[in-house]
């Protein structure tokens, strides 16, 4: 692991929970550029030395963090992950991972012998995670109509406004069929047809 990387990670392993503070409010890392949210949202803090940290947001309160840091912007390491005991389980630090991910186009775990405790379990976790999928977060309803917005946009193509307003519907329980005639969704005899391909409603997870 590069010096960058450990002297963040490790200086303040005695409280993790400083990752949860406001931005440029952690202590060995300066100043951060990003809003804080007032609601539920996942905000990213970003330092001039190569420091992000993504903080997950319940109410307005911060519930998890994951910090990696990196050199060229492209392959990070991650360096914290802290989430409050009440919030643990729920599958907080795994969402702010696939958040650090979109970002780099790499992002990998630090060396076994820089690792605390804490950190090698919630590795084994999301390891197990994708090799065995044995493990499934807890989701909000948002993240629910986000999934199923993704799927009907790679089977058919449609825009994403529509297909998350189809999405929306669908998990909230209405009758999509009947929707779809007062909204001029393209659905018929329970098909989505969009530009590039078809999906039938009934494949749609809840």
């Amino acid at each position: 692991m590069d010096s960058l990387a450990r002297r963040v990670a490790f200086r303040f392993l005695a409280g993790l929970e400083v990752y949860l503070n406001d931005p440029g409010k952690v202590p060995g890392i300066g100043s951060e550029h990003g809003k804080k949210p007032t609601g539920n949202a996942i905000a990213k803090y970003v330092s001039p030395h190569g420091s992000t940290r993504y903080v997950a947001y319940v109410e307005g309160k911060a519930v998890s963090a994951l910090q990696v840091v990196s050199k060229d912007k492209k392959t990070a390491i991650i360096a914290n992950v802290f989430t409050t005991p009440d919030a643990r389980r729920q599958g907080w630090a795994s969402r702010l991972l696939e958040a650090a991910r979109h970002d780099f186009k790499v992002v990998r775990h630090a060396e076994e012998e820089d690792m605390s405790e804490e950190g090698k379990k919630w590795r084994d976790v999301v390891k197990a995670a994708h090799e065995a999928f044995k493990y499934v977060p807890k989701e909000t309803k948002q993240h629910k109509v986000e999934r199923v917005r993704d799927l009907i946009r790679e089977h058919t193509g449609l825009s994403k406004g529509q297909s998350e307003a189809i999405a929306d519907a669908h998990i909230r329980g209405r009758e999509v069929e009947r929707l779809a005639l007062q909204k001029n969704w393209p659905i018929e005899n329970g098909v989505i047809t969009g530009p590039s391909g078809t999906l039938e409603l009934s494949v749609l997870p809840n």
